[in-house]
């Protein structure tokens, strides 16, 4: 009898290892940043912070959710792509670059009118940052489309 109970206690140590494992993959990949995992003597336990609106924070969250839109965009994923794009846009309002990615995303899925007005977001904030290149770039995208 002694012998099951060792053993029904490694079972239940090692699948909460392994459900604390799964879960720490899970907030790492959602959260890269911001999981810390701290095992103790008798368990496992992860904390996550969510960060507060800080510009460094909102920067780096905006960069991540970009290059995961243009990733979905490589892929010809465009309902991911336009996931991506509105959280960046969520983080960064005035990120001109998720506009510009959103508009593709939107052109993929045949939003004619958000591709537009997506396009005409972008070229406005480009403007207004002194992003002369992108700015032209996107009022040619813009006449095609039109």
């Amino acid at each position: 009898m002694k012998l099951m109970n060792s053993n029904k206690m490694s079972f239940n140590y090692i699948y909460r290892f392994l459900i604390g494992l799964a879960t720490l993959a899970t907030l790492v990949s959602i959260f890269p940043e911001v999981v810390e995992a701290n095992e103790n003597r008798d368990s496992f336990s992860i904390a996550v912070e969510i960060p507060r609106a800080s510009p460094d924070s909102s920067e780096y969250f905006y960069n991540h959710y970009v290059d995961q839109g243009n990733q979905a965009l490589d892929s010809q994923n465009m309902e991911v792509a336009l996931i991506f794009y509105e959280r960046a846009i969520f983080r960064l309002p005035n990120g001109a670059e998720a506009y510009a990615g959103r508009a593709l995303a939107r052109a993929g899925l045949g939003d004619r009118s958000g591709t537009i007005s997506d396009l005409e977001q972008a070229a406005s904030l480009f403007q207004q940052q002194g992003n002369t290149a992108a700015y032209n770039q996107v009022q040619q995208a813009l006449q095609q489309v039109r």
